[in-house]
């Protein structure tokens, strides 16, 4: 049942990222500089999943359970591969978030992670 954790995982997540910046300007910052982040954040919590990037749309999202994913949910596979080690460093040196990187770790990590339900 790794698929439904990978899920819990997923949408605690995204639900935790909504109680930080607020509903209407989540979408926003991850679909416009914090894709990278998202991506890599859930690809260190799932072992069975996948960075993977868009060339055409400059956009990153994650894979798991064969199902790719972005902050507005589950999205088309189209020009979507799984990302280089090269692909990987440009995202991270263009793809920069318009928030604390730090702050918004430490807050993930005890908002999902150190609650009473943990994932």
């Amino acid at each position: 049942m790794s698929w439904l954790r990978d899920y819990e995982i997923y949408t605690s997540t995204v639900y935790a990222l909504q109680q930080y910046f607020g509903r209407d300007a989540v979408k926003e910052l991850f679909l416009h500089g914090g894709c990278y982040f998202f991506a890599s954040y859930l690809h260190s919590h799932m072992k069975n999943s996948f960075i993977m990037f868009n060339k055409e749309e400059e956009h990153c999202a994650i894979e798991f359970q064969n199902e790719i994913y972005d902050i507005t949910g589950k999205i088309g596979r189209k020009n979507y591969r799984i990302a280089t080690g090269r692909q990987i460093d440009y995202m991270k040196k263009k793809y920069i978030p318009a928030f604390s990187e730090k702050e918004l770790l430490s807050y993930l990590e005890k908002s999902i992670w150190n609650d009473d339900y943990a994932v």
